[in-house]
């Protein structure tokens, strides 16, 4: 019988530290007879460190990437009237940079097939710049849903960043699985509790 059971486990060394490992169990039995139960522990805590060194690496990359990209335009986007004219085209800018820089690195096989990979994807790319998000199917739509704006927006307060925000989602979107429609149904700047974004594919 093979009724291996694997779980992953903490625990407080001697000096202090946490110390992280993986532990393999299972059943010995003689015929049907239950003998006993046989088990290691292996440690990962120095797997499990130079994994966070590499994830914190890749979230500073990112970050930096997108400073340099912010530094630039953020500041005179900021200065446009939220229904200005003149804003669009540096929201256009913003979102070819993002893309030029991003879109490779978060959707490396260019198509995705459902839009549960597209929510994954973007969600990793929304959580690396600085938010907090998750994301669900309902009824055939993907919802994301933000507590933490990527941009700190809530203190900002300017509707210019949700409509980046909204931009990164349409065009990696529609990138990666096709046609999509977009709608924000809640946002930190408007009171809600989080920033809410349907995509709907479009058939």
């Amino acid at each position: 019988m093979n009724d291996i059971v694997m779980a992953d486990i903490s625990m407080k060394a001697r000096d202090g530290s946490t110390r992280f490992g993986r532990v393999y169990a299972g059943p010995i039995y003689s015929g049907s007879a239950l003998l006993g139960i046989a088990g290691t522990i292996e440690d990962t805590t120095e797997k499990r460190n130079v994994q966070e060194e590499m994830l914190q690496h890749k979230v500073t990359e990112v970050r930096y990437a997108l400073t340099r990209i912010m530094t630039d335009l953020v500041p005179l986007l900021l200065m446009q009237r939220p229904h200005a004219g003149g804003s669009e085209d540096y929201l256009k800018e913003i979102m070819k940079r993002i893309d030029d820089i991003f879109y490779d690195r978060y959707f490396p096989s260019g198509r995705l097939d459902d839009l549960g990979a597209l929510g994954h994807n973007l969600c990793s790319l929304l959580m690396d710049i600085g938010g907090e998000f998750k994301y669900e199917l309902v009824g055939g739509d993907l919802v994301l849903e933000g507590v933490t704006c990527p941009w700190h927006n809530e203190r900002a307060c300017n509707p210019l960043l949700c409509v980046i925000t909204r931009g990164i989602i349409e065009r990696f979107g529609t990138k990666a699985v096709g046609q999509i429609k977009v709608r924000q149904t809640e946002s930190l700047v408007e009171g809600g509790r989080a920033c809410r974004f349907v995509v709907t594919k479009v058939s």
